[in-house]
């Protein structure tokens, strides 16, 4: 006997139909089985509707700031649309969408990300050509690096095998790491006596009412917080949120010191050794080393509430703090961006209202935002050619009578533009290529490469930095073009020409890009270079003008045989009167 199932069979389901209630009241027994039906309170039921609606008001009046929202606002099958957009760190988006199709009307519910982790791990493909460029020195800012402290003791202990010191230190690493973790809580206690609190419970908790009324669900804040990161952090609430309140404390006392040396008090390692400052400047400008932004202008706004001293935006306070080193001195034109376009809050006293995500995301806009708003740049963006973004390097344009100007832009130092010579310098002259200085020093490397990862994992900002890494790589290919963009004022180097060469050729070695900002720039410098009659000028100027004494005696000889012209003219003149004259 076969113990095989039997196939089943194919069933065909009738089509449904509607029950009247008679029908079923006569299908049950007349009514004895009765399915209960839910009573609803009509008061509730009317405050339901009230809530909709003041939601729905609040929804519409919101300001909608991501561009793939805007492309949905402009298609013509809407009807209706409600959305709750997504700032950087909130944690619910959705948008409902009445959509008209046919004679049906249909709602559909769609959910947007809008990319609100922007605090990532770098990938370990970004970090080959330099993983120190990625890693702090000697401060964590957040969860990625906190248990640094006992890892780099775990190290000591085991690989190395050597026995603490009187000290009760292993090495210079676990010293400045614990000096650090001791200056947190220095600062911490400063704050606290600024707030007249004796308890860091109450600060805690009052950061946290400060920053939740303006959403609606419990722990408004520690969620918040955790959807800036880009993983799932082991962290339970209340080690959580006491990370978040101490770091930002640390970095706030430490940007206001910067720049007021009366609350350094009278010793304080962290400016008493110069290059202790320098470590943490690195530090605090690493992808994996941020804290949420809003998380240190809540801070600062209550201690500008609690303390009576000078005040101004954090995001000029964070620039002051960080323009007096030679790698970063573009942040004063963007602090006098800032400045120059709220002259009002000089002396401001509230939140910075600024959509900064983080630090880094501060030190971006100091290089790509100045000078381009959001719709130029998705304009100017192209896709990548390699024909035309592989252009020829410094020394081969100036070959073909292109000169480079270094310039102190107030846009940022993205505005790289070509300047063509009119007539009659055009006969001799191909064109100026301006580029704002840019001034390469021991941070540069590391800001930029962050840049660049910070870029490459944020799907919601474009590639500029990367382009521009691509656009400074394409001119400088040998200690040559160094020499020359130096000689220019293009490029104040701090690192010696050789590391100035490497540090631009292997920035964004092994990274993908598929746009590239400066495409038009490029063809139209590929262009002028085509034209022979300059590159014959060039070459003149460059075997026959090549120092003083060379184009003295060119000099020298025009004046000659402009003489000799000029003689020959008169006595042809001479000759032709005495043959009249016969």
């Amino acid at each position: 006997m076969s113990n095989k199932p039997s196939p089943a069979k194919k069933m065909r389901y009738p089509k449904c139909k509607k029950v009247k209630p008679e029908d079923e009241q006569a299908r049950t027994g007349g009514g004895n089985v009765v399915s209960p039906t839910p009573k609803t309170d009509p008061s509730l039921a009317a405050k339901e509707r009230a809530k909709e609606r003041a939601r729905e008001k609040e929804l519409a009046e919101a300001q909608i700031h991501n561009s793939e929202i805007a492309k949905i606002l402009r298609l013509s099958l809407l009807d209706k649309v409600f959305i709750r957009f997504r700032r950087p760190g909130d944690y619910h988006f959705t948008a409902g969408l009445d959509v008209t199709v046919g004679q049906e009307s249909q709602h559909t519910t769609i959910y947007i990300d809008d990319s609100n982790n922007c605090i990532f791990r770098v990938p370990k493909v970004l970090q080959k050509q330099n993983p120190d460029a990625y890693t702090p020195y000697v401060v964590s800012i957040g969860p990625f690096h906190r248990r640094m402290e006992t890892k780099v003791q775990r190290k000591d202990d085991k690989k190395k095998g050597k026995k603490k010191g009187k000290d009760g230190s292993n090495d210079k690493d676990y010293q400045y790491i614990q000096l650090i973790k001791r200056m947190k809580e220095r600062y911490l206690n400063e704050v606290l006596s600024y707030m007249h609190m004796t308890d860091r419970t109450e600060l805690i908790k009052k950061v946290v009412e400060i920053s939740g009324p303006r959403y609606d669900a419990p722990n408004q804040f520690e969620k918040r917080a955790r959807n800036f990161y880009a993983e799932q952090l082991d962290y339970n609430s209340n080690d959580f949120i006491e990370m978040m309140v101490v770091d930002g404390c640390f970095l706030i006392q430490l940007f206001r010191k910067c720049n007021d040396e009366q609350l350094r008090g009278c010793y304080d390692p962290l400016f008493s050794m110069e290059y202790m400052f320098h470590f943490l400047c690195h530090d605090l400008l690493l992808l994996e080393n941020q804290l949420p932004w809003f998380v240190l202008e809540t801070i600062y706004g209550l201690i500008l509430e609690y303390s009576q001293c000078r005040s101004t935006l954090l995001s000029v306070l964070v620039l002051d703090a960080f323009k007096e080193l030679p790698s970063l001195k573009h942040c004063q034109s963007y602090k006098d961006h800032l400045l120059q376009y709220h002259p009002h809050r000089r002396n401001w006293r509230g939140p910075d209202n600024a959509n900064f995500l983080h630090i880094l995301d501060l030190m971006r806009d100091t290089i790509v935002l100045p000078h381009l708003n959001g719709d130029q740049t998705e304009s100017k963006q192209q896709k990548l050619d390699p024909d035309v973004h592989e252009m020829h390097s410094a020394t081969t344009l100036s070959k073909a009578g292109i000169a480079f100007k270094g310039i102190q832009s107030k846009t940022g130092i993205m505005d790289i533009h070509f300047k063509k010579s009119w007539f009659p310098y055009a006969l001799i002259f191909n064109g100026v290529l301006n580029i704002p200085k840019l001034h390469v020093g021991m941070l540069s490397e590391s800001l930029f490469r962050n840049l660049i990862a910070f870029e490459q994992c944020y799907d919601g900002i474009p590639n500029k930095v990367t382009s521009y890494a691509v656009f400074m790589d394409n001119l400088i290919s040998t200690q040559e073009d160094m020499d020359l963009l130096c000689k220019a004022e293009v490029i104040g180097n701090w690192l010696g020409d050789e590391e100035g060469c490497k540090f631009f050729n292997n920035l964004y070695k092994g990274i993908p890009h598929s746009k590239f900002y400066y495409h038009d720039l490029c063809k139209e410098l590929q262009d002028r270079y085509k034209i022979p009659w300059y590159t014959h000028v060039a070459s003149f100027k460059t075997q026959k003008l090549s120092n003083p004494w060379a184009v003295i005696a060119f000099c020298t000889a025009l004046v000659l045989l402009t003489l000799q012209l000029w003689n020959s003219t008169n006595s042809l003149r001479s000759f032709r009167k005495q043959n009249n004259g016969f």
